[in-house]
């Protein structure tokens, strides 16, 4: 196994912690070596936790390093959030991927 490898399988394994900010950091890593798909499934678990300021990060992870039509689906699935801190990090996506704020 080559030190590449392990490192693969070590950010893998860093993306499972119950360190919400160590996963997304991982999985930010993964998702920037081309483990798109890997780290899309786990931004979509973390965007269910109660932190409104990790779900806010995991919407802009979702956004910035997937930025699939899948991914955007899954920011407007949420956008009638209670917490105001992540729905206006919903409506700066949108803004800019469609140049226009979404109306509530």
């Amino acid at each position: 196994v080559n030190n590449s490898t392990r490192s693969i399988e070590l950010l893998k394994k860093q993306s499972q912690e119950s360190n919400l900010n160590a996963s997304l950091d991982a999985l930010a890593a993964l998702s920037l070596l081309g483990y798109c798909d890997y780290a899309f499934e786990g931004f979509k678990r973390i965007v269910k936790c109660n932190n409104e300021y990790i779900r806010r990060m995991a919407l802009s992870c979702i956004a910035y390093y997937t930025g699939t039509a899948e991914a955007f689906d899954t920011i407007k699935s949420i956008q009638n959030d209670k917490s105001p801190v992540v729905v206006e990090e919903i409506q700066k996506i949108l803004k800019n991927i469609n140049g226009k704020t979404l109306n509530r």
